[in-house]
């Protein structure tokens, strides 16, 4: 049954290319992370993944500095780490502030 997923996550990758997608809040992408949870841990990793990022990547987000650290903190209350932050957007993130680092 997960065959039939990963086969939709890759039709949409071949639909929608990455350099044509929006720019995903994380450094692994969410289709990315939800393929690897179907290949690795099954069906339902894969849907918790999907539903995890789901209510996460697309809503409304900011920055936060907690100690010297910069993280994001989503909509739903959820704060990715730096290490999982896509760099694209931390960067265009310390660019608009770098003044205030």
């Amino acid at each position: 049954m997960h065959h039939f997923f990963t086969i939709w996550i890759k039709l949409y990758w071949l639909i929608f290319p990455e350099k044509n997608r929006n720019i995903c809040l994380y450094k692994e992408s969410c289709s990315k992370k939800i393929y690897r949870k179907f290949i690795e841990n099954g069906i339902s990793s894969g849907i918790y993944a999907f539903y995890e990022r789901l209510r996460n990547c697309r809503s409304s987000y900011e920055f936060i500095r907690e100690k010297e650290e910069i993280k994001i903190i989503t909509k739903t209350g959820k704060i990715i780490e730096k290490i999982e932050i896509n760099p694209y957007i931390l960067n265009q993130y310390l660019k608009q502030n770098i003044k205030e680092l």
